[in-house]
């Protein structure tokens, strides 16, 4: 009998702890990072949860994040899993999981976007002391945004470089305000009103602009590569929607120098940020990334010599506008040896502003192949996210 009370205790022991765990779904309505606490709306209630040293915290890929309750993807409104479990007889959070409300690849047409999208984006405009521009990037949580003001104007249409002014802004009520240190907002019906520091009133409107090569058309002599009928000089490449390339694919040629011109479009709200490339001579990578919004620009972000060469200017419009890259590259050149005697040398203007001008590329960047004399294909890289290509095509020279 001895025994078999033994047994059931450590039976009854080992039940309540593989006991499963609990989840819970809610939204974060607070965030005390200083005292570990996180409180979530679930339901209509508002609940406080500690948050102990050994919770895992992770965003909606399942990666953990390093920064805890301090990470700039948990916020006021972010969607929240929560798994607790039993410890003592207490409950106590085991993990904190950010929940994508979007779909992983985001939204790929304005008419599926929601309500954000016709927020987010560039606001042109000021008052009589001046031009102002302003841009709106929508936050992983429904109705916030980071917001940049700039005097002069947007970034490549006036703007006088200086670091513009940052702050927040929140939906509510269908009506979106504005904080950026002493300025003061409202966004309704497109339009972005408010008063500067001075007091002085401005108005700025939204504005979808458009580079001033897209729809340019192939010089004479020029190769098409693309124009929205076929993929035949893409083997293997995919078409979308009757008209678009998808990333994915290499040219059938092979070349060395060239000037090449394409236009493409990134998703709203991809998990992946709309990751892409063009990989010249499936070496060198210029990136494509949504970096909307960034300042300064970073060197793995859009229009970057991959890791190595940040742009000069942030030229990155808001995803779901079309974005043209025109590339003047010049392949490394090597001696009858096998010897390297000069680097390769790109210059590109995106969406018509030049943001490298000449720049040597030492050696091949990220997953780039090794260099070598040889002609290699374009490759526009597939990095999972559904970035369409469209317009391309490309001159070269006699020799090519």
């Amino acid at each position: 009998m001895k025994r078999s009370f033994i047994l059931a205790a450590l039976l009854l022991a080992l039940t309540a702890l593989t006991a499963p765990a609990e989840q819970l779904k809610g939204k974060v309505k607070a965030i005390a990072a200083d005292k570990n606490t996180l409180t979530v709306t679930v339901g209509k209630a508002d609940q406080q949860f500690i948050i102990p040293a050994e919770a895992r915290i992770l965003n909606a890929a399942g990666k953990e994040l390093p920064q805890r309750l301090k990470a700039a993807p948990l916020q006021p409104g972010a969607l929240v899993q929560l798994t607790t479990g039993k410890v003592d007889g207490k409950d106590v959070v085991q993990e904190v999981k950010l929940l994508d409300p979007f779909p992983p690849s985001g939204y790929l047409s304005e008419a599926e976007a929601g309500p954000d999208f016709l927020v987010q984006g560039e606001y042109e405009g000021g008052n009589a002391k001046g031009k102002l521009g302003a841009q709106l990037i929508a936050q992983q949580a429904e109705g916030q945004f980071q917001v940049l003001l700039y005097r002069g104007g947007l970034p490549g249409a006036g703007w006088d470089g200086q670091a513009p002014e940052k702050g927040t802004a929140k939906t509510e009520g269908g009506k979106t305000a504005l904080a950026a240190g002493s300025w003061q907002g409202v966004v309704l019906d497109g339009k972005l009103t408010g008063k500067t520091p001075d007091g002085d009133d401005f108005e700025l409107k939204r504005v979808v602009r458009k580079s001033a090569t897209e729809g340019a058309k192939p010089p004479a002599g020029a190769i098409v590569l693309f124009d929205g009928t076929n993929t035949d000089e893409w083997p293997g490449g995919k078409l979308i929607d009757g008209q678009y390339l998808l990333a994915g694919s290499k040219t059938k040629r092979a070349v060395k120098d060239f000037k090449l011109h394409l236009e493409f479009r990134l998703p709203f709200r991809d998990r992946s940020q709309g990751n892409s490339g063009v990989y010249m001579q499936e070496r060198y990578e210029l990136q494509i990334m949504n970096t909307y919004g960034r300042v300064p620009p970073p060197n793995n972000g859009m229009a970057s010599i991959y890791t190595v060469t940040a742009p000069s200017l942030n030229m990155c419009y808001p995803p779901l506008s079309w974005q043209t890259y025109d590339i003047d590259f010049k392949a490394a050149r090597w001696d009858a040896s096998g010897k390297k005697t000069a680097n390769a040398v790109v210059t590109l203007l995106h969406n018509g502003v030049k943001v490298h001008d000449a720049v040597e590329i030492k050696n091949k960047t990220g997953a780039g192949k090794e260099e070598g004399p040889a002609a290699m294909p374009i490759y526009l890289q597939n990095h999972g996210s559904p970035v369409y290509y469209r317009n391309i095509w490309v001159e070269l020279p006699p020799e090519s």
